[in-house]
């Protein structure tokens, strides 16, 4: 297909079908970085609330630097993949420092934010300072992918070359910015991962999945490595009643900066002093013994977590690592969604 008549047809659909987003009503370039950051491997109707928080919190680039990270990460809470939050706060930090409060309006200079890779600077650069510059999301790589029937699998670098030259060749350089949102729209809302509607696609007589009957197939991707599997137990233990003890998860894991309640890792499914380290042997006796209260199943990207929570018989005075904070103080912890729930289900918050 002619890339004039693929723009031109393109943007007849974005006209008519485009979502109202804020982002969209005032694009600001701290509203789309925002809303960029936001969306990353999150769909709208997810990402839409924490964005309408995080535009009230911290209203302008100012506000969210002279925040504290624990403040980002609480207003984050419960939408996942936190190192987005931490990397928005460094990056408000960044341009305060770096570009006196004003977001980098190149291409160039926007890949050295803290948490800007190639596709969000394509993104801000185009949507909110015009310039020529192709966006390639996870939407485009599947519209592109179909259109054109490309075999090779998409998570491969040959594969990722291929889309990114059809992206490049295709972009519309008078309008970038409404071009870029326009397929990455089209993507979310009509070429969609599973059952997509091509009975009404505008592209269908020209596309080659389409055609094929393969739009299941398209686009291919090599499996990834098998999910690790982990076992967690968590102790609610305090040295009183409505005092729990909690510690901020350090680098190197998951929910870097969150709080949990007392974790324990093992290799099994059964909690056993055998094979425990010295410390964690320490916590068992101090806790005392446990009673099972619930078991969860949370599914991350690359692992599993397998995790029982118990309550137990003892309060001890301190567990090394883990400081004691009242019901209240939980509350304004950043925590992940699991703590959260944890938290819920135990009637604690």
């Amino acid at each position: 297909m002619k890339s004039n008549g693929f723009v031109k047809t393109l943007l007849h659909w974005y006209a008519n079908h485009k979502r109202d987003l804020p982002w969209r009503q005032e694009p600001l370039p701290y509203n789309i970085w925002l809303s960029e950051i936001i969306l990353q491997q999150t769909q709208v109707k997810q990402g839409l609330p924490y964005y309408e928080r995080f535009i009230t919190l911290f209203p302008n680039v100012w506000v969210l630097a002279r925040s504290t990270e624990q403040q980002v990460l609480k207003a984050w809470q419960g939408l996942g993949y936190y190192s987005r939050a931490r990397n928005l706060h460094k990056a408000a930090q960044y341009i305060c420092n770096t570009h006196k409060g004003v977001i980098p309006n190149t291409y160039a200079q926007l890949l050295k934010v803290p948490g800007i890779g190639p596709y969000t600077a394509a993104a801000i650069a185009s949507i909110a300072f015009l310039k020529p510059h192709a966006v390639v999301d996870g939407n485009v790589i599947r519209v592109l992918a179909r259109l054109y029937g490309i075999r090779e699998a998409v998570n491969r670098p040959a594969g990722l070359k291929q889309v990114q030259a059809l992206a490049t060749q295709l972009l519309y350089k008078a309008d970038a910015g409404t071009y870029n949102q326009a397929i990455m729209e089209f993507g979310a809302l009509q070429c969609k991962p599973q059952s997509p509607p091509c009975s009404i696609c505008p592209f269908a007589e020209h596309c080659e999945a389409h055609r094929s009957h393969t739009v299941h197939l398209i686009p291919h991707k090599i499996k990834a490595k098998p999910v690790r599997q982990r076992h967690l137990h968590v102790l609610l233990a305090g040295p009183a009643k409505g005092r729990y003890f909690m510690r901020q998860r350090t680098s190197g894991d998951v929910w870097q900066g969150l709080y949990e309640f007392v974790c324990l890792e093992h290799n099994s499914a059964t909690l056993t002093p055998a094979g425990q380290h010295a410390s964690h042997k320490q916590v068992m006796q101090a806790c005392g013994k446990r009673k099972l209260l619930k078991v969860y199943t949370h599914k991350l990207s690359h692992q599993t977590l397998n995790v029982k929570v118990y309550t137990v018989a003892l309060q001890p005075e301190q567990i090394p690592g883990y400081k004691a904070y009242t019901i209240k103080q939980i509350k304004n912890l950043p925590v992940s969604q699991l703590t959260a729930q944890i938290g819920h289900d135990a009637g604690i918050f």
